[in-house]
């Protein structure tokens, strides 16, 4: 176990929380194309209710992102606080 300042892991959070966002994004989508709803189903609204537009490009690059920030996650041990002189 390690023990490690707040304010040193900060930082790491922010990180995660900030690509972890990104990732989430990418793989939600956005509002499918309505010029070919026909090809995946009869009602334009169910189309739109039910299907989403990826870009998969997106969703490699944030995840290759996300990866990075778990990486430098493997590192956190560094981070570990220096005992007092004398404390057990």
């Amino acid at each position: 176990m390690a023990i490690i300042k707040k304010s040193d892991l900060q930082r790491h959070l922010n990180e995660l929380e900030t690509r972890s966002a990104r990732l989430r994004s990418a793989i939600t989508g956005s509002e499918p194309n309505p010029n070919i709803y026909a090809q995946y189903s009869n009602d334009p609204e169910q189309y739109r209710n039910e299907f989403t537009e990826v870009d998969l490009t997106d969703v490699e690059y944030a995840l290759d992102d996300f990866r990075t920030v778990l990486k430098r996650l493997e590192f956190l041990k560094k981070l570990d606080a220096p005992k007092l002189k004398g404390g057990e």
